[in-house]
């Protein structure tokens, strides 16, 4: 029962977003792509084979469903953060080889080869791609959310792996929720958990990075030394100059397409003689591509014209907004057309686009970054200086 005269509690079942959510979320959707690449590139290689005999054929997307099984099972039987590391390697090849098959499921006939197949794919990889890119954004966690976050990282003083830097991330939230929160018994949970871990009975260990980031600590470094802002400056530059010229190269081609007399249903009788692609989606497919053409030159134009004035930040912007309309349109109508042949281009504007993020992150910092578990500050109110104890 509650004292006299406290307040209910109020409950919540809004979803938390979790600390390391976009670093999971990454890993799924790498082993997504890359086990589609390798499953079409071996099947076509070896003949598209049958694993069986007689009666029986064992296709991928078994193993893709045994998988995703596999992946669910970890996470509800450990709670460990490795768990959390093997799960998402395991969903994005389950998924990989589940999807690879859907034209097999959305045919009678059974079709893997099907035209609409290959867009579907394609489809699943941006709408990943895409929420794993949201959950890259960085805001100031919620009161919930730095709880949870505490609460996750108690397991390394389970496992006895608490370092300083992670205590320290750790007092930094609990130290604001004790001045902030609105609820006073968690206010006072916080003040005690707080005062427990900077007690002398918590061993603490020294800072130890973990190999994931003194692997990206590396690379930084490595980027820095190979890629200053000049020379990325430079890249960026070619970059621009070669998509305005292949957008330009594009328009003038759909120009000089309709500027044909009786040239539109011929190209469609081209483009579906001796296939199973259908007209109407065919039609549909050309006119968004022409209009994406279009639009793609005209954003590229406006970006060129703010980079050489000066105002890059504007021209980042607006080259990260035709990038994705590339990825997330343009190239999963063609794929319908030309099934995986837009992987080039793929290649392209998403190395296009990883080159804009990555400018903008080190150049053109326009809003802070709030800290999180794993990031304490040494400025911020509640944070410990970083100490090294036994």
């Amino acid at each position: 029962m509650s004292a006299p005269g406290a307040t209910e509690p109020t409950s919540t079942r809004r979803p938390v977003a979790r600390e390391e959510a976009a670093g999971y979320l990454t890993l799924l959707v790498v082993a997504f792509v890359v086990t589609v690449t390798i499953t079409r590139l071996f099947l076509a290689a070896t003949g598209y084979p049958r694993i069986g005999g007689g009666t029986f054929h064992f296709a991928h997307a078994l193993w893709g469903g045994l998988l995703l099984v596999v992946a669910v099972v970890v996470q509800l039987l450990w709670a460990n953060r490795w768990a959390l590391r093997l799960a998402p390697g395991c969903a994005g090849i389950g998924v990989a080889l589940f999807m690879d098959a859907v034209g097999k499921f959305i045919t009678t006939s059974n079709d893997y080869f099907f035209p609409l197949a290959a867009p579907i794919v394609y489809l699943a990889m941006v709408i990943l791609a895409w929420i794993a890119f949201r959950a890259r954004r960085r805001r100031p966690p919620t009161d919930r959310e730095r709880l949870y976050e505490v609460l996750d990282d108690l397991q390394d003083l389970a496992d006895g792996r608490l370092d300083s830097d992670r205590r320290a991330a750790m007092v930094a939230h609990l130290g604001y929720l004790r001045d902030e929160w609105d609820r006073p018994e968690l206010r006072e949970f916080s003040a005690r958990l707080e005062e427990f871990l900077l007690s002398s009975v918590v061993t603490v260990l020294p800072p130890r990075p973990t190999l994931f980031r003194r692997a990206r600590a590396r690379l930084d470094r490595l980027e820095r030394r190979l890629l200053p802002e000049r020379w990325l400056r430079r890249l960026l530059t070619a970059f621009l100059l070669l998509g305005t010229a292949g957008q330009l190269i594009g328009m003038a081609v759909a120009v000089a397409l309709f500027a044909r007399v009786g040239s539109w249903g011929q190209q469609l009788d081209e483009l579906v003689a001796g296939t199973e692609l259908d007209p109407t989606l065919v039609g549909g497919a050309v006119v968004i591509q022409l209009v994406s053409t279009f639009v793609g030159f005209a954003l590229f134009a406006t970006a060129g014209v703010s980079w050489f004035r000066g105002r890059r930040l504007r021209a980042i912007r607006i080259l990260v907004v035709a990038q994705l309309i590339s990825l997330s349109v343009l190239h999963v109508v063609q794929s319908y057309v030309d099934q995986f042949g837009v992987v080039q281009q793929s290649v392209f504007d998403l190395l296009l686009l990883g080159l804009l993020l990555r400018y903008r992150a080190r150049f053109l910092p326009d809003t802070p970054v709030a800290p999180r578990l794993d990031e304490a500050p040494a400025e911020h109110p509640h944070a410990l200086p970083i100490t090294r104890s036994s």
